[in-house]
């Protein structure tokens, strides 16, 4: 019985390992990504059709909703995603103190998905592993 249990165990292993070794393809990108870490609720949501809608909610205050268009680009066979129009607004809480949310410039995002425990996800603070991580289907 513990050998049955040892092999199934060593099964799972080599199978998550080969998960997170495949290539993520750009048809997987599309669907909803939750900020693993800070204070706020941090939702990313990205359509099938390029578009992408952020609920953005600090506790207390009203939710803040961004929109915009976002692409799949490969460059020497890396795939990113650019967001158009994105907000870090993560920044205010992972930059020094007093980073005002309004100081922060509206522009273009680029997140590199990675695969990891079988989820996508978009690490965008490598030093505190701050990342929107891939809600399960």
């Amino acid at each position: 019985m513990l050998r049955h249990l040892a092999h199934l165990f060593a099964l799972a292993i080599v199978m998550t390992m080969i998960d997170c070794s495949r290539p993520i393809a750009s048809s997987e990108l599309a669907g909803t990504y939750v900020m693993n870490r800070g204070h706020a609720a941090d939702t990313l949501i990205l359509h099938p059709d390029g578009q992408y809608r952020r609920i953005y909610v600090i506790p207390g205050r009203d939710p803040v909703i961004d929109a915009g268009k976002w692409e799949a680009e490969t460059s020497a066979g890396e795939l990113s995603v650019v967001l158009s129009g994105f907000v870090p607004r993560w920044r205010v809480e992972i930059d020094p103190p007093g980073t005002q949310m309004d100081a922060i410039p509206r522009g273009f995002t680029f997140l590199q998905p990675e695969r990891a425990g079988g989820v996508i996800q978009f690490v965008v603070d490598p030093d505190d592993v701050w990342a929107y991580v891939q809600r399960q289907r």
